[in-house]
């Protein structure tokens, strides 16, 4: 065996997919995290397993995108959280920091955070949605609608999105509004504790 070369799974090994599956169009057709069964093995690395997944769908994935079953659930195959499609799941988008409260001086980046709701498939995968997406180069953090609920519910400040009158919000999808009524959550249950 060469040193650094993929070993070939056998056939009938449990898989499951690291990397989300996308259509020509873009759109995750199976999110990262489905699991499946090796109906075809490649004869080299350079070419690519049939897969056939729990729900019945077949397709063809090369090893970089799979891990064995047994190693994702001890961890040792945990796929990267996020992605940009994330980004557009974002119904929240808040300015926070100093251009917030009007504190910037030339040369203030702006900070961003809010909310995203993440689709199902994300929730029912193994791996799960991850608690916040993070963007660094454009100081950018969204928070799962799960997370900031849990947040708010501690009477956690950090919850606390757009509570100043100068803050600046854009809601990119029709959910915006409806998460808009849980920011108010935060100091309803400080003052409930007070």
């Amino acid at each position: 065996m060469i040193t650094g070369q993929p070993t070939i799974l056998p056939v009938g090994t449990r898989v499951v997919t690291i990397a989300d599956v996308r259509s020509r169009n873009g759109y995750v057709e199976i999110p990262r995290g489905a699991v499946g069964i090796v109906q075809r093995a490649p004869t080299d690395g350079s070419h690519s397993y049939w897969v056939r997944l729990v729900d019945g769908a077949e397709l063809a994935l090369r090893r970089h995108e799979l891990a064995t079953l047994a190693r994702f659930q001890e961890g040792d195959a945990t796929p990267t959280p996020g992605g940009r499609l994330l980004f557009e799941r974002v119904i929240l988008r808040v300015v926070v920091g100093s251009r917030a409260y009007g504190l910037d001086i030339e040369g203030s980046d702006t900070d961003r955070r809010g909310v995203y709701l993440p689709p199902a498939e994300t929730h029912w995968s193994l791996y799960g949605a991850p608690e916040q997406i993070d963007d660094e180069a454009w100081q950018e953090t969204y928070w799962e609608l799960q997370k900031l609920l849990i947040l708010a519910l501690k009477a956690n400040p950090n919850a606390a999105l757009g509570r100043n009158n100068s803050c600046r919000s854009a809601q990119r999808r029709p959910e915006g509004p409806k998460a808009a009524l849980f920011l108010g959550a935060s100091s309803a249950a400080r003052a409930w504790r007070i």
